[in-house]
């Protein structure tokens, strides 16, 4: 009698053993060709603009801070808002006695956000009008974007005493760096152009206070 329990329990241990190393049929299997092999070479870059394209002709001035613009720039312009790619032209308007008159001008246009409201984002348009520029040979003057400044540009032949302008001076630090600098006290608002020589303009940086409401670019 043990001898036949011991024989019927080592013939359910063989059915079990056996029955464990069957595959189901059933069973879902996962073939490897289906199996997607990421190939890290696979994924590209975005690639963005250069952060300046030069168009246009090469002005020739006598004034070695000038002589070297391009007529045309496209570059990013920093603002608070964000980040735009705006175009930067350099008109020469006319001649005067004394020198020619340019016009700088930002073109394109700056997306909005509901949080900026409509006043800041004037302010932003006026001010891509960066203003005239008369051009001597030894210095460069600059004067607001107004229709009764350029009307006294073009018939003047002296420059009227209380026409607003600023001057641009050499910097203390590099030589080869002419600095235009604004400050309008009453609102606090700042303005920087960098002239170096035989390149023209190379950045642009205007603000209020201590750097709120910024619009700003490079072009070196």
């Amino acid at each position: 009698m043990k001898l036949l329990s011991v024989i019927l329990l080592v013939a359910v241990l063989f059915l079990c053993i056996g029955s464990c190393g069957q595959t189901d049929d059933n069973m879902e299997t996962t073939d490897a060709s289906e199996l997607v092999t990421i190939n890290p070479n696979s994924f590209t870059t975005p690639t963005y603009p250069p952060s300046e394209t030069r168009y246009g002709e090469t002005i020739s001035s006598p004034n070695q801070f000038f002589n070297g613009i391009r007529s045309e720039y496209s570059t990013y312009v920093r603002t608070d808002i964000g980040d735009f790619i705006m175009r930067v032209s350099v008109l020469e308007l006319f001649v005067r006695h004394d020198g020619i008159i340019y016009e700088l001008t930002i073109s394109g246009k700056i997306q909005i956000d509901d949080y900026i409201g409509e006043l800041v984002y004037a302010d932003y348009s006026e001010r891509l009008h960066l203003g005239y520029f008369l051009v001597q040979k030894n210095s460069i003057l600059r004067y607001p974007h107004n229709g009764e400044v350029l009307e006294s540009l073009k018939t003047d032949n002296t420059l009227p005493k209380n026409l607003e302008s600023f001057v641009c001076k050499e910097s203390e630090v590099d030589a080869d760096i002419l600095e235009c600098r604004n400050h309008i006290q009453e609102t606090n608002y700042n303005e920087l152009f960098l002239w170096k020589k035989n390149m023209g303009l190379i950045s642009y940086d205007s603000y209020y206070g201590e750097g709120k409401y910024r619009l700003s670019f490079k072009l070196d």
